[in-house]
């Protein structure tokens, strides 16, 4: 999706249909306009190369940010439990019909945030789900390979009002839990190889009125 949040139903299914297209990346330069024997450009004597489809020289995580933070954001909103999770507030949140398309993408910067997101005074009672990328730095304890990868971290800030936190089949920060640690879990679409949890811990806010979680992933990608 492009400019979350901002674009119309016709733009965000136009980034959709874009994205089950082969080889779809948002940073990507037209194929067409680089012949075949000059799409490779070897780096100095590191080893590695460069895709000179790509506008900018670098390929590495940092680079892939606006990619990443878009496709977990994607993720989120069109995932049927998460959706009715979010999206009714009663304690049969589960049972109730599934979300439409536009229901789910209605929920970008209602209930999830490309952001860090901390409720200020609402008038209903919701529940949140809001992200954050960063902590990247090369990996010094792996000394000769310590230059060519890097290990940062996506956050989850899941919260939800302490009215609603009660469901038929659990709490609902529990169940949001649960959902977006499987959804992301040895994940092989960040970075390289799979993603892990590298930490959870308990967050409460505006004096415990909403309750949840930060659920921490450990990304590693090569510096490049």
């Amino acid at each position: 999706m492009t400019n979350i949040g901002i674009d119309t139903r016709e733009d965000r299914m136009k980034d959709v249909r874009a994205r089950s297209e082969e080889n779809y990346n948002p940073m990507i330069v037209d194929p067409s306009t680089v012949p075949d024997e000059k799409r490779v450009k070897q780096l100095g004597d590191s080893g590695m190369t460069m895709d000179r489809r790509y506008p900018f020289q670098h390929q590495n995580s940092i680079m892939k940010i606006v990619d990443w933070r878009q496709k977990i954001m994607e993720t989120l909103c069109l995932d049927k439990q998460i959706g009715k999770l979010l999206k009714y507030n009663t304690p049969d949140a589960l049972d109730r019909p599934d979300l439409t398309e536009d229901e789910s993408y209605d929920l970008i910067n209602q209930n999830i945030f490309s952001y860090r997101y901390i409720p200020q005074t609402v008038e209903t009672q919701k529940a949140f789900i809001s992200l954050g990328i960063s902590g990247f730095i090369p990996q010094e304890s792996w000394r000769q390979f310590s230059q060519q990868f890097t290990m940062g971290y996506i956050w989850f800030y899941i919260l939800n009002d302490i009215s609603i936190m009660n469901t038929d089949y659990g709490d609902r920060r529990d169940l949001l839990l649960m959902r977006v640690y499987d959804l992301f879990q040895d994940s092989d679409d960040y970075g390289m190889g799979h993603i892990k949890e590298g930490n959870l811990t308990e967050l409460f806010d505006q004096n415990n009125k909403f309750g949840g979680y930060v659920l921490q992933m450990k990304v590693i990608d090569l510096m490049r």
